[in-house]
């Protein structure tokens, strides 16, 4: 494969994915995928070269989306980088790969994908889910019995962190998986997808369903069973009066397990190793990749997360419309909370609001509004400003602020989130009172 930009940009890229993306989607192994791309293997292996322009594709993006603010980086060079030609090129090579596409057609699809909803693209979202379903599909890749036998720890680790972060993609869905077992061996399995539901709701499908499969592969009808689940809440409900979510579920599995007459339902801790659950999450993140049922119904715990959520959604919408220009820089969440600056005294407190809407007491806003009686400049002899205090060469040099990685964004981050480093500095200066006094 011939590459598309110099081997430095590549590397640069593959690092600045493991910086600004990696956090949230873990995809790869940093190590050996950065040592891979170092030797240039995605030079003479087609999937590993797809995968990697896609890596390539998403680092790009972000860093054209202003997600880059480390000062290491050289990001007047890095914007220069020509985003559309890696994106062309990794669709390109994952193109090729179909229909023989394996694990590492998956992951460089899984980027795309990611890259496609940062960019609000439902064609690409669509598109690259569909090769991504094939590919599960095709390979059976959601059911790790069907993975080779060869594959190392590190790629078993890989595999199952592409196929839990593609349940994310399916917005809502939920799954649940259950294993049955007799004498520490395996007898059954089975998993499923629920409708617009939460998780509370998939455990309490998935206990019942697993009940129904234990009782039909039970020797008799006075085999015991034990129901092992790792929802301290879901395995209350089973055991004793019904939630009102799922109930029909929680009633269902209460009325089989007084007809056999031998069940019992035990809490287990989760993702402690124990074989039989870490199976059944499996199978229900596999579950997530089904298709929704039809005519499915919103449980009660879903509508309930929604009547919270969408609240909470439709203000930060409001907010990021409606926001006054001087406090777009600023990049301050919206909440119906109390804010923590309200805790702060009066006179501090306003001084802080000052800065953030440049009205207050600041040569610019008294000559607006004619106050021929306002002090215009700082005991210091320069004129009074919102950025002054971070540049007045009176404020004791051991409480000046280092203004990086630029000034701009250190000031609008100091009158912003970080609030608390400005109130710092100019109370332990006695900026107001005593340095650029109002009168």
């Amino acid at each position: 494969m011939a590459p598309i930009a110099p081997q430095a940009t590549l590397v640069d890229l593959v690092e600045l994915y493991f910086e600004l993306v990696y956090p949230i989607f873990p995809l790869f192994h940093g190590r050996s995928y950065t040592r891979r791309v170092s030797r240039g293997d995605h030079l003479t292996d087609r999937a590993l070269f797809a995968s990697t322009m896609a890596v390539c594709a998403l680092a790009s993006s972000c860093i054209r989306d202003g997600a880059l603010v480390s000062p290491r980086w050289d990001r007047p060079s890095l914007r220069t980088i020509d985003r559309v030609a890696f994106v062309n090129e990794a669709k390109k090579q994952l193109m090729a790969l179909h229909p023989t596409s394996d694990f590492e057609a998956l992951r460089g699809h899984t980027v795309m994908v990611i890259m496609a909803i940062q960019n609000d693209n439902l064609d690409d979202i669509h598109g690259h889910l569909e090769f991504c379903y094939a590919i599960i599909t095709r390979s059976a890749l959601h059911e790790e019995s069907s993975w080779p036998l060869n594959i190392g720890v590190i790629e078993k680790q890989e595999r199952r962190r592409v196929l839990v972060k593609r349940a994310v993609y399916e917005l809502g869905a939920v799954g649940y998986g259950f294993t049955v077992h007799r004498n520490e061996r395996p007898i059954t399995n089975g998993s499923g997808r629920l409708g617009p539901a939460e998780v509370f709701d998939a455990e309490a499908s998935g206990a019942l369903e697993g009940l129904q499969a234990a009782i039909a592969s039970a020797v008799n009808t006075t085999t015991s069973i034990v129901v092992c689940i790792d929802n301290l809440s879901v395995a209350t409900c089973l055991r004793g009066n019904p939630a009102d979510s799922s109930q029909d579920a929680f009633t269902k599995f209460q009325d089989l397990a007084k007809a056999h007459g031998d069940v019992e339902v035990r809490w287990i801790p989760g993702h402690a190793g124990i074989p039989g659950n870490e199976e059944a999450d499996g199978l229900a993140k596999a579950g997530c990749l089904l298709p929704e049922p039809t005519g499915a119904v919103p449980s009660r715990a879903h509508l309930r997360r929604l009547a919270r959520q969408q609240p909470r959604d439709a203000f930060k919408a409001w907010w990021a419309t409606e926001t006054p220009e001087p406090y777009k820089p600023l990049h301050l969440e919206v909440t119906i909370s109390c804010p923590p600056e309200l805790m702060l005294p009066r006179a501090t407190l306003h001084s802080v609001l000052a800065a953030r809407s440049r009205h207050g007491d600041f040569a610019d806003y008294h000559e607006r509004f004619n106050h021929d009686d306002a002090r215009l400049d700082c005991s210091c002899g320069r004129r009074k400003a919102p950025e002054h205090p971070f540049y007045c060469r009176k404020v004791p040099p051991r409480l000046r602020m280092r203004l990086a990685p630029s000034p701009a964004e250190a000031i609008h981050h100091a009158v912003g989130k970080g609030f608390k480093a400005f109130v710092e500095m100019t109370s332990e200066s006695s900026f107001f009172q005593r340095i650029c006094p109002r009168h």
